[in-house]
Parts: C-alpha cells; sequence; structure tokens
C-alpha cells in the first residue's frame, strides 16, 4: 500500500468510527422531568416518598419544586433519593440556596439525576434576572429571583 492509499484509507477508518461513535451519541436519550411536590418537607411520609421515588425512577433528570426552605426539605429530598438508590440506579442530588420571599413562600429547587447517565458541573443556584414587561406606554422593571412571580 502506498502513502497515497494508505492516507485515503485512513480518512475512511476515521470517517467510519466518527460516524459509528456519533451515531451512539445522536441515538442517545436524557429523560427529564420536571415536579412541583407540594411542600416537600418532614411532612412527607415513607410511603408519599417511595410512590415518589417509583414514579421519577424511569428519568434521568428531575427537578423538583417547593422544597421547603426550612428544617425538613433537604431532609425530604436526602429520603427521596435514598429510596431512588433502591431501585436499582445510582442517584445524585444538588439543592439550591432559599427563594427570597416572605417566610411562608420561601422554597428551594432540587436537582436529582441518575449518575450512570448525567454528571453535574455546577452547584445548583437560583438566578437573578431582570425582567421588563411593556404595558402599553408603560414599561415596568422588577430586579428578581426565577421561579418567582413578580409581575
Amino acid at each position: 500500500m502506498n502513502l497515497n492509499n494508505f492516507k485515503s484509507f485512513s480518512k475512511i477508518l476515521f470517517t467510519i468510527i466518527f460516524l459509528f461513535a456519533g451515531s451512539n451519541f445522536l441515538l442517545a436519550q436524557v429523560k427529564i422531568c420536571s415536579w412541583n411536590l407540594q411542600n416537600l418537607g418532614k411532612s412527607k411520609s415513607d410511603f408519599e416518598i417511595e410512590i415518589m421515588a417509583q414514579t421519577i425512577k424511569n428519568f434521568d433528570v428531575v427537578a423538583i419544586q417547593e422544597v421547603v426552605a426550612g428544617y425538613g426539605g433537604p431532609q425530604a429530598v436526602a429520603r427521596l433519593v435514598d429510596e431512588l438508590n433502591r431501585t436499582g440506579a445510582k442517584w445524585n442530588y444538588q439543592i439550591s440556596e432559599a427563594t427570597e420571599s416572605t417566610p411562608y413562600a420561601t422554597e428551594r429547587y432540587a436537582f436529582l439525576w441518575k449518575t450512570s447517565n448525567v454528571q453535574s458541573v455546577g452547584r445548583a443556584s437560583l438566578i437573578k434576572t431582570m425582567l421588563r414587561r411593556s404595558i402599553g406606554s408603560l414599561s415596568l422593571e422588577a430586579l428578581g429571583t426565577t421561579g418567582k412571580n413578580l409581575l
């Protein structure tokens, strides 16, 4: 095989390998779920936690809203992840800091994922956003936290 034929063969082989490897990437799916569990905290029973785990176990990433900001919220998320780990897959999680609101409306968000399919890139956090809304000739601006009704 001369050098030109080898270069052509190498290019074709590289292309085939790239396409094969890329096809696995293109066929990969990540199932995402977002669920408002309404006051996820110490009031949730073991039975309720088990039902939640059975409901979300087939997803790869789960975003949970309304995790209680005070005592009991992070513990309930840990209980849920422990229950998910008993279903056969390894799960991990992060919990955001509390939102800025009145004491009874303050909440956290939790992000759960299967470690075999997803990896964490950074910490879960709330992002401050600038919201602008025009109503007729009146322009309103509000600095707020995502997940919060501003206007």
